[in-house]
């Protein structure tokens, strides 16, 4: 629901997905210091507002996902390079798109 959502974005910082909650005095007011004190919430609810249509996600989606893509982001987060961590899952998810 996006008054949920909303009260998820004032707690923790999340964006709301509902284009409902996207009109919420909470998000349209909410500045942010790191991005110099501009209204974000308003500056991401114009963007987010934008999308016309839905992400696609094939059939394999989540397999790569879980096969490829997570392996290859815990990889960096022990130590491995982030340059060959993209190679290897390029090369996995193409791999797995055959």
């Amino acid at each position: 629901a996006p008054e949920q959502q909303i009260k998820a974005f004032q707690a923790k910082g999340t964006f709301p997905s509902q284009v409902k909650a996207l009109d919420a005095s909470a998000l349209l007011e909410k500045s942010n210091a790191y991005f110099g004190d501009v209204k974000a919430g308003a500056l991401f609810a114009a963007q987010a507002k934008k999308v016309v249509a839905a992400q696609y996600k094939g059939p394999a989606d989540g397999q790569i996902q879980e096969t490829v893509f997570t392996p290859a982001l815990q990889s960096v987060e022990q130590g491995k390079h982030a340059d060959e961590a993209w190679r290897g899952a390029v090369q996995g998810a193409e791999k797995a798109a055959k």
